[in-house]
């Protein structure tokens, strides 16, 4: 299926964007598939390309990030309902919120797999 994924870019590495130092922080090189650890939750990608656009807009993230055209394995909505990320630049355990309730941003999907295919967009 294709997909979008948000990544940042940290010492020269493809990180997941939304989490910092963390256990679920995950490493992906173009051009080869990532598969999540038998212990960690899936990775987050979109549906629609104009959704992971606009959620990398509206981050806040410090450093560089891209949005990915990806293949994935099966997706489905996400199982977590929390994660420690941060907006704005706050990484201090926020959780996403949209509206007071935990929920995900429409059309965020979760998988077990994911190849970084082509870079859509960059910003610094």
């Amino acid at each position: 299926m294709k997909a979008y994924k948000i990544v940042s870019i940290r010492k020269g590495l493809h990180q997941s964007a939304l989490v910092y130092d963390s256990p679920l922080t995950a490493t992906y090189k173009p051009g080869k598939w990532v598969m999540a650890g038998p212990r960690k939750h899936g990775f987050l990608v979109f549906d629609k390309e104009t959704r992971a656009m606009n959620l990398s807009n509206a981050s806040g993230i410090r450093w560089p990030v891209e949005v990915w055209e990806c293949g994935t394995g099966k997706v489905a909505p996400p199982k977590f309902t929390r994660l420690t990320i941060g907006f704005d630049g706050q990484f201090d355990g926020q959780f996403v919120e949209y509206d007071g309730c935990p929920r995900w941003p429409e059309g965020t999907l979760e998988t077990r797999k994911v190849k970084l295919v082509k870079r859509l967009r960059t910003w610094s």
